[in-house]
């Protein structure tokens, strides 16, 4: 028995270096360029864009689509805990009326903000004072909704305003 043990591992030890033993180096890769593809891959872009609305996020924040007509923006050179984000996002299907009756009538803790104007747009602003949430409104042509959601910041903040700046809407 011991005998076939002691032969299974020279076998097995064997077959191990032969496999490693026939591994060739690939050819290096100019480096300058190497660099550059990690580069462009670490660098997201920070610009958005669907069928409602463009928009450019500041310099030092990761944009990401929100899946439901919208683009999500988070500060990623923050040394917050929680990082600020701000969230953009249209509705078709609902209205200020509808919204406004939602967070005042039917969550916990929200309350109704002072008006936030950006350029041509009023938006309604709802806190919920449990956190630091804020939910804006601004009623576009067309029936549509337009949301701007801050975490961690006021909608008036600074990181807002040059991001609310890009906005164009289609």
């Amino acid at each position: 028995m011991k005998k076939t043990l002691i032969s299974f591992a020279a076998v097995a030890f064997a077959l191990t270096f032969t496999a490693c033993g026939g591994k060739t180096e690939a050819p290096a890769e100019n480096p300058d360029s190497a660099a550059q593809e990690v580069a462009e891959a670490e660098a997201p872009s920070s610009d958005f864009e669907n069928e409602f609305f463009t928009v450019t996020a500041p310099e030092g924040w990761k944009v990401e689509e929100d899946g439901s007509s919208g683009v999500e923006m988070e500060d990623v050179n923050s040394t917050e805990t929680f990082k600020p984000k701000i969230k953009i996002k249209v509705y078709i299907d609902k209205t200020l009326a509808e919204k406004e009756d939602y967070y005042l009538n039917h969550t916990n803790g929200t309350v109704k903000g002072a008006d936030v104007t950006f350029g041509d747009l009023t938006f309604k602003t709802f806190r919920d004072n449990d956190s630091e949430l804020y939910y804006c409104f601004a009623e576009l042509e067309g029936g549509k909704l337009l949301e701007l959601y801050t975490v961690y910041m006021e909608p008036e903040a600074d990181a807002v305003k040059p991001v609310m700046e890009t906005l164009k809407l289609k």
